[in-house]
Order: C-alpha cells, then sequence, then structure tokens
C-alpha cells in the first residue's frame, strides 16, 4: 500500500469523527524572500474565480473516483458528487458557516473573498458555504488547510472537518505528514519556523534573515538553504533520515524515493528543476531555465499521484507572475497547461495548486495583472487530460483574492 493509499483509507475512517561575508548573504536573502513573497502572492488580486472540471477522460489515472467521492461527511441528501450547474450570474457564497457546521469533502478549493471570508467549493463546484471573517493561514502547501480569524485564532480543515489549533505561547502550528507539524512564531520579527513530533523539535526551518526553509507540496520532506554555510539539507519525515541537497536546491515534492527540486538563486541564470533519489548526491536536470529574458526560476513541482506527471510552476520576473506547466515526470517536453485547456493563455498568469487524489491536475488562473487583462474567464480549473471544460461558476464582480486546494495529509 503506498503512503497516498494508507492517506486516503485512514482520512475515510477518520470522517466521523566555508564561512563567508554574512552581511552580503543578508542582502541576498532579502532579495529571495522580497522574490518569494511575490511569487507566494501572485494569486493575491481582485478575481473573477470560476472553479471548471474537466470530465471524460480517457485514462483514469491515481485513486479511482469513488474513493473520492465516499470521502464525506453529511452534506445534503447525499455523498454522491452531484453533476455540476450552469454557472450562475452572480456567484452565492453559500450560508455562512461556524467552525463546528463544517462537512465537507476531504479535497476541495478554498477561496478568499473580501468581506466574506473563506468560501469552501467541492470540486464538482458545489459550495458548502463560507466561514465569515476567516482568512487563509500561513502554510502554502496543499493539504490539510490552516485558517485564522480576525482575532488570530486558528484552526484546520483536515478530513473534512474543522478543528481548533491554538497557538501556544506564541507558536502557531499546521499538520505535516506522519504526525509532524510545522511550527511558526507569531510574536517578533524576523519569525522562526521549526517542525515538531510528540513535542520534540526535528528541524529547524530558519528565520528568514539567513536561510531559506521549504514543505514539500505533500508536507513529508522539509528542506532549508543556509545561506552563511552554502549548505543545503533536507529532512525525509517518512524515514527519519536526513540527507545533503545540491546548494541552493530545496525538496518541491517526492514521489516513493525519488525527490523533486527546485534549485537556483532567484535570477534565473541558475534555475533547474532536478531528480533523483535521496541518496544521490548529484539529481539529474530535467529542466533548466525558461528563456524568457526576464530571470526568475522554478517555485513549484508538484508529482501526480501515480508518479507520471508533474505540475510545474515558473515564476518570471516580468510582471512578477506565474506560469505554469505539465511534464511527464521523466522530463522531456513542457506543456503549457493553456494548450491542455485548449486555449491560447501564453499572457495569462497561471498558478498550480495540486492534484486531487484522482489524478486531475488544479490550476488558478489569475485575474489582470501589470502585463494586461486574462485571455480567458479567471478562475479555478481542474485538468484530467482533454480540452474540455466546464465553467461551474462565474463569480462576476466579486472581490476573490487567492485561491487553495485542501487534500488529506499522509499519515
Amino acid at each position: 500500500m503506498t503512503d497516498l493509499e494508507q492517506a486516503v483509507r485512514e482520512s475515510l475512517l477518520a470522517v466521523p469523527a566555508a564561512p563567508v561575508d554574512l552581511d552580503d548573504r543578508v542582502v541576498e536573502f532579502r532579495g529571495r524572500v522580497k522574490r518569494r513573497k511575490a511569487r507566494r502572492r501572485a494569486g493575491v488580486a481582485v478575481a473573477f474565480v470560476a472553479l471548471a472540471a474537466v470530465v471524460g477522460s480517457t485514462t483514469n489515472v491515481g485513486r479511482p473516483a469513488h474513493v473520492r467521492d465516499a470521502v464525506v461527511a453529511s452534506v445534503g441528501e447525499s455523498p454522491v458528487l452531484a453533476t455540476p450547474a450552469p454557472a450562475p450570474e452572480v456567484f452565492d457564497p453559500g450560508p455562512a458557516l461556524r467552525p463546528e457546521d463544517v462537512a465537507v469533502f476531504a479535497e476541495g478549493v478554498a477561496v478568499e473573498v473580501d468581506g466574506v471570508g473563506v468560501v469552501l467549493v467541492g470540486l464538482d463546484g458545489r459550495v458548502f458555504g463560507h466561514l465569515p471573517g476567516f482568512s487563509f493561514g500561513f502554510s502554502e502547501e496543499a493539504g490539510p488547510l490552516q485558517l485564522r480569524t480576525r482575532d488570530d485564532q486558528y484552526f484546520v480543515l483536515d478530513a473534512g472537518k474543522l478543528r481548533p489549533a491554538p497557538a501556544v505561547d506564541g507558536w502557531a502550528a499546521w499538520p505535516l505528514a506522519y504526525g509532524a507539524e510545522g511550527v511558526m512564531s507569531i510574536i517578533g520579527d524576523p519569525s522562526e519556523t521549526v517542525v515538531r513530533r510528540n513535542g520534540r523539535q526535528l528541524f529547524d526551518l530558519g528565520n528568514q534573515m539567513a536561510s531559506e526553509g521549504r514543505v514539500s507540496n505533500d508536507r513529508d520532506v522539509v528542506s532549508i538553504t543556509h545561506f552563511d554555510t552554502e549548505r543545503s539539507e533536507a529532512l525525509d519525515l517518512r524515514s527519519g533520515k536526513r540527507s545533503r541537497l545540491p546548494y541552493g536546491c530545496l525538496v518541491g515534492d517526492r514521489h516513493g524515493s525519488r525527490r523533486y527540486l527546485l534549485c537556483g538563486d532567484g535570477t534565473g541564470e541558475t534555475a533547474s528543476l532536478r531528480a533523483g533519489k535521496d541518496t544521490d548526491p548529484s539529481p539529474a536536470v530535467l529542466f533548466g531555465p525558461l528563456d524568457d529574458g526576464e530571470g526568475g526560476g522554478w517555485a513549484e513541482a508538484m508529482v501526480s499521484p501515480d508518479g507520471t506527471q508533474l505540475l510545474l510552476g515558473w515564476y518570471s520576473n516580468s510582471c512578477h507572475e506565474m506560469h505554469t506547466y505539465l511534464a511527464p515526470s521523466a522530463g522531456a517536453e513542457l506543456t503549457p497547461v493553456e494548450r491542455a485547456l485548449g486555449r491560447d493563455l501564453r499572457d495569462t498568469a497561471i498558478r498550480p495548486l495540486g492534484w486531487t487524489l484522482d489524478g486531475r491536475a488544479i490550476i488558478e488562473v489569475l485575474a489582470g495583472d501589470t502585463c494586461g487583462a486574462p485571455a480567458v474567464e479567471p478562475g479555478v480549473y481542474a485538468i484530467s487530460g482533454d480540452d474540455s471544460a466546464q465553467v461551474v461558476a462565474i463569480p462576476k464582480g466579486d472581490p476573490f483574492r487567492n485561491a487553495k486546494l485542501w487534500a488529506p495529509a499522509l499519515r
């Protein structure tokens, strides 16, 4: 049984219930922090948000659909996903929910709406409702969704339920894989982040002054680059083993023993996406820098549940926007997601959100940026292998800010 299959099984059961000049490194790091924050916030813009499901694929990859459908708490009359309805003229955020009222599928899309809160949407387009006054927390990866209120109360959406996750002594936590948790200081500047399990610290992700830390997409590998010592390393939360990484590389995702590394210094000149086993001292370069003339770097690498495909994000310094690609996990050709959608989106910023359990890639088409308006309706789309896309909701004129995919954690 694979890790992901185990996670699905358990979530089904859980539903009911050498020294260098540090000053130079600080200057270099601050530039990286600025670029990284811009990458992370590329999706924070006034947007029309649509959720589109791509159906009718001739290939069934990953988990069969009925597994995802079964992971549901009491919602409506039936756990079976409804056929998406035609897009309404005015987006309805659904009923206001209290945290104890939340009962949703184990995976879905959440969107922030100014003046409304966080709206919870199923992958079929069903709007479960909204949490008034809530916003996204600081965790960036797909997985259990971290949320917070205006008065800094923290919650986590996992296994279809929303549970309190209170900050303790100025530290707020969110779930990682295999029983670990990321813990960030919410008092003081710069903030610090560590990884703990059963109260014991396993790994230090740095304080954002002389290092850059990252949690992998499946939250099962944590890694850090220390600028002062020019050293990069990773901790595998499944095995507990530490390993060295090529300097400037962080682990974007992992499938089995194969890790996908995001490498570079943010200028675009040294950017590369590499892959190899955790014991491989020289992971193979799958893709080098994109020749867009603007600089940037590989910001996201997300592997499909069956390990055959990659969903990749390239952050371009031009307009501070993200461009998204699909590719075989062995490398070879990059396919812009606009080709998969059958649309010309070359001048549109698109952000990867992750993979569903049944093997669909989830992307967010962003609204206007400094380079102009998008070529199609902004929103969230699911790509499953053909060119058809059905828009489920077009919230015309509503001030959406950002979207995230929630999914079960590996256990």
